[in-house]
């Protein structure tokens, strides 16, 4: 793409050294699974490179990453697997000012999980490989329709904290199962 320069580094120290000398606008972070490196390099990517915006691309945005991501300031958020259309428009909306993050609410962000993993498409596989409960697959399947939490709730007789256990439970399991399948590839 004519309007956008890209460079790529690994490791921490060779990544903020590159990144200083090229001065970017955006910083495009790929974490892996390392939680606590991620807070760092965010911490310190904001510390020395404070023009930059960072739009963080990972597998699953599981329920600590949200928090990690959201109290870190980022500018976006992007999906591995987002296809070329999105990376592309979410890079260009970035750097024009805007932030593409999912909602600041952990429901919402934990609704966001469900039905991308849920997609019609993939359920059945991803059902039997993470072994699910019969409750969190039915949990799952009604918030992967785009019901709500509260929805949920009252179709299945339970209180919404309930749910939010279950549905907690099912994001635990999804975020193990999708880290290992991509550190894995079959």
């Amino acid at each position: 793409q004519a309007d956008i320069t890209a460079m790529a580094s690994t490791g921490t120290r060779s990544a903020l050294e590159q990144a200083k000398a090229f001065s970017p606008q955006i910083v495009l972070l790929a974490p892996g699974i390392r939680t606590q490196k991620t807070q760092r390099m965010l911490v310190l990517l904001n510390k020395q490179l404070p023009q930059a915006k960072i739009v963080v691309l990972d597998f699953v945005l599981a329920r600590e990453g949200a928090v990690v991501y959201e109290g870190a300031g980022i500018a976006g958020y992007l999906r591995r697997d987002a296809s070329l259309v999105v990376f592309l428009h979410t890079i260009r909306s970035v750097a024009n000012g805007a932030k593409l993050l999912p909602s600041s609410s952990q429901d919402s962000i934990l609704k966001l999980i469900v039905e991308d993993a849920f997609r019609e498409d993939r359920i059945q596989s991803i059902y039997k490989a993470i072994r699910l409960t019969n409750l969190e697959y039915q949990v799952a399947a009604i918030l992967a329709s785009g019901k709500s939490i509260q929805s949920a709730a009252t179709l299945l007789h339970l209180t919404a904290p309930t749910i939010r256990a279950h549905l907690r439970n099912t994001i635990d399991k999804l975020t193990l199962y999708l880290q290992l399948e991509s550190a894995f590839p079959t």
